[in-house]
């Protein structure tokens, strides 16, 4: 989610300086314990960077300087941390994980706000672009001191730079850090065709540098300053003219720049001209590098036009990405992505991911409710009475699948569960209820409205079947005389947010239940066939 939002802000950013004119030329927390008991002090303010030391540059070397500058800039300024370590082990187990080393005092990070793309330290630029909202860079070492540095990720908003800021005092305070040496700028072949490549704008500029071999084809996907490419600029500039040229000499439709990707880049601009094009030009539907997929960007904004164009083109509503928050890795389905506030389109997109759950054919269940030797299958609108005694759920599911499962006595149960976001709610990461091996209840919940929405306050049951012997979660594996596996799970207490009792002490005349396994497609991933069923006890 991190990476969607900072992607949104960064389309929105780059749009706008990718419709500035021709470069410009040069012109004049927590609280620490005190030593007494019921006493603290405020913690040591945060290091900052170490100020800016002043170069001073001739015209020539500062108008080239200025021109970098310009093209580095990318529309954003960024929020960070720098965390510096004397040992490698010592940092990556800061970014693997963070409630250790990097919450203690010794390594207090330092504090970077508000820099720009282009004010950031040339090392470190690629990596900071890279890195999503909150999440933590890989050690880096430092070649001039010894150290490793770790960066995480604050915030990245909205910037302006040219015609904000004095040309000849910005390059004097930040060239030095920030951009490379205005002799490498003129020297390095590298740097020179970069150069050449940030000033074209058209399919005419294009075929100019290359014809005079001021660039070469070998080269057509190499990065802008700002981390772009050519590719992703004439997406930008909604420029069909050069993103055929491009094409025409080599440029691949599906190469990634630092921080976006050219798919994505036409979804978040909502450019469905330049999407058509991408597509026919044998982009990849699913995108490439660890991005979210286009379907996910699609479903992010809940542009339904978009999604069809991907699912049509052969993107796949069961992928999942696998997203760091903190020192934890979640794997998120695309159902995840889509907004809350468009539930028609989160209907829409579960009906499609149905679809294709079922043309696998992998994930079909039957589910059964057995007492005193009967057993009743369980089917959505079924109907079950049973005797006031405990009683099993008996399971034919796939491995590596959970089955959830919802009771209340509330019967709008039922068309609750019809509603796409309540469903969401209902099968949250807060709401799971894990039943180990030895559990025999089943839990108990109830509608609440909050917020104009309606919630499941409780939780739900959770019957997940692994081989492994060191999961002790559960339902119990036995043989089923020659008809496969089943799982079954002993029911022999209900167990609502405050009460407590056996079934043999229940007072109420039925529950409602919906029940279905959950493939795992991630967060947010909805049931498949669910069943909504009603117990009724005599």
């Amino acid at each position: 989610m991190a990476r969607r939002l900072m992607a949104t802000v960064a389309v929105a950013a780059a749009a706008q300086v990718m419709a500035q004119s021709t470069l410009s030329p040069l012109s004049d927390g927590l609280r620490a314990p005190a030593g007494g008991f019921g006493m603290s002090v405020a913690p040591p303010p945060m290091p900052k960077p170490p100020p800016l030391v002043r170069t001073n540059y001739s015209d020539l070397d500062g108008a080239l300087l200025w021109d970098e500058a310009i093209a580095t800039f990318n529309g954003l300024a960024y929020d960070y941390n720098e965390y510096v370590f004397d040992t490698k082990i010592e940092a990556d187990d800061c970014a693997d994980n963070f409630n250790a080393r990097c919450r203690r005092t010794s390594f207090r990070p330092i504090q970077h706000r508000a820099e720009r793309s282009n004010e950031l330290p040339v090392r470190l630029r690629e990596v900071i672009l890279r890195t999503s909202r909150h999440d933590f860079s890989r050690p880096m070492p430092d070649l001039t001191t010894g150290k490793w540095t770790v960066i995480r990720i604050i915030d990245a908003k909205p910037s302006t730079f040219a015609g904000e800021v004095n040309p000849k005092e910005w390059v004097a305070l930040h060239a030095a850090l920030s951009l490379p040496s205005a002799q490498a700028l003129r020297n390095d072949p590298e740097l020179k065709m970069r150069r050449v490549m940030n000033r074209i704008k058209n399919a005419n500029e294009l075929r100019d540098a290359l014809a005079t071999q001021q660039m070469d084809k070998a080269h057509i996907d190499a990065y802008l300053s700002n981390g772009s490419t050519l590719v992703l600029k004439a997406i930008h500039l909604k420029n069909l003219e050069l993103l055929d040229a491009l094409r025409s000499e080599g440029a691949s439709v599906d190469k990634c720049g630092v921080d976006s990707c050219p798919l994505t880049q036409t979804i978040y601009l909502n450019d469905r001209a330049g999407m058509r094009w991408l597509l026919s030009n044998g982009a990849n539907p699913e995108g490439s590098g660890d991005n979210v997929t286009p379907l996910m960007a699609a479903s992010s904004v809940a542009d339904r036009e978009a999604a069809e164009l991907l699912l049509q083109a052969g993107a796949s509503p069961l992928a999942t990405h696998a997203e760091k928050v903190g020192s934890f890795e979640l794997k998120r389905s695309v159902a995840f992505y889509a907004p809350s506030s468009d539930p028609s389109y989160l209907d829409w997109l579960l009906d499609i991911t149905q679809t294709a759950l079922e043309k696998t054919g992998k994930y079909e269940w039957s589910a059964w409710i057995e007492q005193g030797g009967t057993r009743r299958p369980v089917t959505d609108g079924a109907s079950i009475a049973l005797k006031r005694q405990p009683f099993k759920i008996v399971l034919r599911i796939p491995d590596d699948v959970s089955f959830r499962m919802a009771a209340s006595e509330d019967e709008s149960l039922t068309e609750k569960t019809r509603s796409s976001v309540f469903r969401r709610n209902l099968l949250g990461p807060g709401k799971v209820g894990a039943s180990g091996p030895d559990g025999s209840f089943l839990s108990i919940g109830a509608m609440t409205l909050r917020e104009g929405e309606w919630n499941f306050d409780g939780s739900t049951h959770d019957l997940s079947f692994t081989t492994d012997p060191k999961m002790n979660v559960g339902v119990k594996r036995v043989q089923a005389g020659g008809k496969g596996q089943l799982d079954v799970y002993d029911v022999k207490e209900l167990i609502g947010e405050k009460t407590r009792s056996a079934i043999t002490k229940f007072d109420g005349n039925s529950l409602t239940v919906v029940a279905g396994i959950v493939p795992p497609l991630g967060t947010a991933a909805d049931f498949y066939k669910a069943a909504r069923f009603t117990l009724t006890f005599r």
